[in-house]
């Protein structure tokens, strides 16, 4: 099988969804490219199509390649439209907006590009429940779900991190509780634990902050700016050694489709760490973590409160629980599994198509 990777986009959710699945092929000695979808233009999409791939895989992709998605149909390539948010909704359209990263008419213009696109595709594939539901309900027929996994250079740097950092934190009687965000645009996260880190912060005088990423004191902690440290954005593999830092990572969320919709990474970047976490309790959170066993989900302030003072209060337990989230990433989130996964439904595809 010959499988072509087209990506729409940069960054984080360019390497989780194109690079670590090319580089879990490659290693399976599976024939896989990868391609920006910028750099296609009619000459390269000629090329491309005369290339004999059996599937190309088309990531976050607007209508400008749209000749390139309606010709490789013609010449009988299995075309799978990948995404890992709920891009294509009016709830994202309200998200732009409210984030104030687009007006309304720029928003609902970008969403239409998104819907209009994958409307082009029988097949799909994506990270959640959520996402394939709204899949289904824009007339994709076929969705099929493969989750984010962890590329083994990650999983490298986070044992060495964990391992430079055990004895320290060990050592120390201060608490670290961290939350990694990519951007500033998780600030309306992070304000639903605010309410519990106030109240944590003011009884536990040896509890600190660390705020990793583009992301500023909310104004409901400032009284508290002595005892957070914010750290710049870093590259992931820089990111496992401030993880490794922390005793305990949160996630927080707000309570909507979108933030419903978005895959657990959280979880398994800090669980590569053995750094136990409380989350947002969002249907993709509650389906990974267990429940005391290997981190924590959250619903009120009543309860972000609570499994925050149980961790700061039980380190034995925060230990274990950390080594078992370790465990169970290990086990669930690795490229082996998901390599054979995509092979299966790719082949499955195929077969019918």
């Amino acid at each position: 099988m010959k499988i072509l990777y087209v990506s729409g986009v940069d960054g984080d959710t360019n390497r989780y969804r194109v690079d670590n699945p090319v580089d879990a092929l490659r290693n399976g000695n599976i024939n896989v490219s990868k391609v920006r979808g910028e750099e296609i233009d009619n000459r390269r999409m000629n090329s491309l199509l005369n290339a004999n791939y059996d599937v190309i895989i088309f990531h976050r992709i607007g209508t400008h390649l749209k000749e390139f998605v309606q010709k490789a149909k013609k010449k009988d390539i299995l075309v799978i439209y990948d995404i890992d948010d709920l891009i294509f909704t009016e709830e994202f359209v309200n998200v732009l907006e409210r984030l104030g990263k687009a007006t309304y008419s720029q928003g609902k213009y970008y969403v239409d590009n998104i819907r209009s696109t994958i409307k082009l595709f029988n097949h799909a594939t994506c990270t959640t429940d959520n996402l394939k539901k709204s899949l289904h309900s824009i007339g994709v027929e076929n969705v099929e779900i493969i989750p984010n996994f962890f590329h083994e250079k990650l999983l490298k740097k986070s044992k060495a991190a964990y391992l430079q950092k055990k004895n320290i934190k060990k050592q120390r009687e201060k608490i670290i509780i961290g939350y990694p965000s990519g951007s500033n645009t998780h600030m309306r996260d992070l304000e639903i634990a605010v309410p519990a880190l106030k109240k944590i912060l003011r009884q536990y005088l040896n509890v600190e902050i660390h705020l990793l990423g583009r992301i500023e004191i909310p104004n409901g902690l400032k009284e508290f700016s002595n005892r957070i440290t914010t750290h710049p954005y870093v590259p992931w593999m820089s990111l496992p050694e401030l993880l490794a830092d922390l005793d305990i990572s949160i996630a927080p969320l707000e309570n909507n489709l979108f933030c419903n919709s978005k895959s657990p990474l959280k979880y398994v970047e800090s669980s590569l760490v053995c750094v136990p976490i409380v989350a947002s309790s969002t249907k993709p959170f509650q389906k990974v973590i267990r429940q005391g066993i290997t981190g924590f989900t959250a619903s009120s302030t009543y309860e972000w409160y609570n499994y925050l003072k149980f961790l700061i209060e039980n380190e034995e337990c925060r230990i274990n629980i950390g080594e078992n989230a370790y465990v169970d990433v290990l086990k669930n989130f690795n490229s082996i599994n998901h390599k054979t996964l995509i092979l299966e439904v790719l082949s499955k595809w195929r077969s019918v198509s």
